[in-house]
């Protein structure tokens, strides 16, 4: 009998072991799938914030139509027009939604315009809608006075296309009112914005969508400005 239950003992013990080995491999599975699982969540969570951020940042922009003092017209962001309403002391008021464009209308209005009413909306938003892209164009300090006029022509040529100038005026050398006065006034359109960055101006013109009272006498163009050319 005493050797009958040390017998079964020394049976016992091994599967006991076996036992054990196989319930810890279990819970080495257990544990791996349930990592790899969290893992998996993380994972879809990191992402899914990922593509909220990326949304967000890809967000549209809502532009609006913006109509200037002088009746003219810009296609822009409420942001910006709100810069460019502090900057110039005007107010920015609300006009109309525009069912045709799909934009909001605004326009900037000084004191005495505040109760000026707008009763052709929709013509504005028509006339609005023929303005094109923006044409870029670079003017340096060395040109020359001929050179200068013919580029001032090309411009005038696309605003009366209904296209946009962005002009870059190059002077490294320092300011150069003189020329750009003369730039301002033999251009054909309206400045929408002037800035100046590291020796350059830049300058926005606007279509004159009232091109009747716009003056366009090329004829005085050659000797009325004598450049100061900067060596």
């Amino acid at each position: 009998m005493l050797r009958l239950s040390e017998m079964f003992k020394f049976l016992f013990k091994p599967s006991k072991l076996l036992l054990t080995k196989t319930d810890r491999n279990i819970n080495q599975c257990v544990q791996r799938n349930f990592l790899w699982n969290q893992t998996i969540n993380f994972n879809c969570a990191d992402s899914g914030e990922g593509e909220k951020v990326l949304r967000k940042k890809t967000s549209r922009i809502c532009k609006i139509t913006l109509i200037h003092p002088n009746k003219t017209l810009s296609v822009t962001t409420l942001e910006e027009a709100e810069k460019l309403a502090n900057r110039r002391n005007f107010q920015l008021v609300f006009v109309a939604n525009s069912s045709k464009s799909g934009r909001k209308v605004y326009q900037l209005k000084d004191s005495l315009m505040l109760d000026e009413p707008i009763n052709n909306v929709e013509e504005i938003v028509e006339i609005e809608q023929k303005i094109k892209a923006t044409k870029l164009f670079t003017i340096k300090h060395s040109i020359m006075d001929h050179d200068l006029d013919i580029k001032i022509k090309n411009i005038n040529k696309i605003l009366k296309k209904n296209f946009t100038a962005k002009i870059f005026f190059n002077h490294p050398n320092g300011p150069q009112e003189e020329t750009l006065d003369y730039i301002k006034k033999k251009i054909e359109g309206v400045i929408s914005e002037i800035k100046e960055k590291k020796g350059t101006t830049i300058l926005l013109f606007l279509p004159a969508l009232n091109n009747k009272n716009i003056s366009s006498d090329d004829s005085n163009n050659n000797n009325v400005f004598q450049k100061q050319k900067h060596q």
